[in-house]
């Protein structure tokens, strides 16, 4: 038998953690969508935030996993795969608080790159996740349908 409470909160945790949390930390980052994502993105620094998080951290997951194996002998677990490998460097891309803390570095004394820059990590989180979902998902299609061993 459960308590009350602790039904409550197992029958909330799901509109928590997918809803409340992510619309918390979104009002908390400050990012201003008023003019349009578009218009925020055409900035040189939403560039460059862009391809940092949805190339260079993929890129160089990638890179020091292979420089692991080649020197260190690292292997992939059994069933894991490049395909499983890269999913998770583009999941990498989903970094949002850090990200905000180094803009706000960067940026300290520059507003419109500022802007810029947050508006960017939001688009990048979101590209980062649907190219490490995509490749996942299908890396888990592929592997139902191969006949074991």
């Amino acid at each position: 038998m459960q308590a009350p409470l602790q039904r409550m909160v197992h029958g909330l945790h799901p509109f928590v953690a997918h809803f409340v949390v992510p619309v918390f930390a979104l009002a908390n980052a400050g990012v201003d969508l008023r003019h349009g994502l578009g218009e925020v993105l055409s900035h040189p620094a939403a560039r460059g935030v862009l391809v940092g998080l949805v190339i260079g951290k993929p890129l160089g997951v990638l890179a020091a996993s292979a420089l692991a194996m080649r020197l260190f002998g690292a292997t992939f677990p059994d069933g894991a795969t490049w395909r499983h490998l890269a999913g998770a460097a583009f999941l990498a891309g989903i970094g949002f608080t850090m990200s905000l803390f180094i803009d706000g570095l960067a940026f300290a004394s520059a507003t419109q790159p500022f802007r810029a820059a947050k508006a960017a990590v939001l688009a990048a989180s979101g590209v980062s996740a649907a190219i490490g979902f995509a490749l996942l998902f299908g890396a888990a299609r592929g592997a139902a349908r191969d006949p074991p061993g």
